[in-house]
């Protein structure tokens, strides 16, 4: 959990934690016995029931549920406060270590369970975009407004552009993306890339050249990730478009969201696709796009989150 000013807090679950006493709950409401004010006034009793009555209050190692339960919740401790403004990843290796991307300045950060940090890369760019852990423990960063991605040894410290290695570079493609928004890695250890200006997806074997896996006629590539079966599962800044692209990269638009940009996705173990969106999208003169999926969204006025079933593998 990140805060502003960059504080990297650890979530373990304990039972919840009550300030005033000892919380009682009940079908018939909630009451609390705090002993200095039992002393002073004697027992106090209260009913609420609501939602919205709950979430007046401050959740204090509890959660509230829609209907009104509460249910014990994370509890949160301060591990680790960066110099830098935002956090803009964070990622972790089998050992419990988190790294850290971050902005102004651009660095990754590799933070212990004690809350011991290294810095393992800097850069001149603005933000470290995103970071993620390979396969074969390595750290990959994705910087932006340059748009590389560097390869870094997670023991060892202080690595630069100058001498850090370099698997993606944007100047050297045909198509010359301006953005990295995202990356991840296929059963077999392959990184892809996820870019912007123009929106595609890069695919890179350990040692090799990156090739053009997928070309989109979006703006953005902005989330990527993979389903049950292998296929990558993107999402694109533009209309809003969540594609499942299988293994050969034929890309099959599974749902054409109502909003602009679909930041981020997610694969339940049953193969469910979760897609968040953003952004008011413009009007088209086009079509609607054919979609392979059936999606239930559920709206807020700012985001929107869309629960997709693949009619097809």
């Amino acid at each position: 959990m990140i805060r502003s000013r960059s504080s990297l807090f650890s979530l373990p679950f304990p039972a919840p934690s009550f300030f005033l006493g000892v919380l009682l709950l009940s079908s018939f409401g909630i009451l609390l016995l705090s002993p200095a004010i039992a002393q002073a006034q004697g027992t106090r009793l209260w009913s609420q029931s609501k939602f919205e009555e709950l979430e007046r209050g401050k959740p204090q190692g509890v959660a509230i549920d829609s209907d009104g339960h509460l249910t014990a919740g994370p509890e949160s401790r301060l591990v680790f406060t960066t110099p830098s403004t935002y956090v803009w990843s964070v990622a972790a290796d089998r050992e419990g270590n988190a790294y850290l991307a971050t902005g102004t300045p651009a660095t990754v950060l590799k933070v212990t369970p004690e809350g011991k940090s290294t810095k393992l890369f800097s850069a001149k760019d603005l933000t470290v975009q995103v970071v993620r852990v390979g396969p074969d423990g390595a750290v990959y960063a994705a910087t932006l407004p340059s748009g590389k991605v560097f390869k870094l040894d997670a023991q060892t410290a202080d690595r630069t552009e100058e001498n850090a290695t370099i698997v993606f570079d944007p100047a050297v493609t045909a198509e010359k993306p301006k953005y990295v928004w995202d990356m991840a890695f296929d059963c077999e250890g392959r990184l892809y890339v996820a870019t912007g200006g123009p929106a595609g997806i890069y695919r890179i074997t350990n040692g090799g050249k990156p090739e053009l896996f997928f070309k989109s006629d979006e703006q953005h590539i902005r989330t990527i990730t993979f389903d049950t079966s292998g296929n990558l599962i993107a999402g694109s800044d533009g209309t809003g478009l969540l594609y499942r692209i299988d293994k050969s990269g034929k890309g099959y638009v599974l749902f054409d969201a109502p909003r602009r940009e679909i930041t981020s996705v997610a694969v339940s173990p049953s193969g469910v696709i979760y897609a968040a969106s953003v952004g008011e999208k413009g009007r088209s003169n086009l079509p609607p796009l054919p979609v392979q999926g059936n999606a239930t969204p559920t709206a807020t006025p700012a985001t929107e989150i869309a629960v997709i079933t693949p009619t097809t593998a």
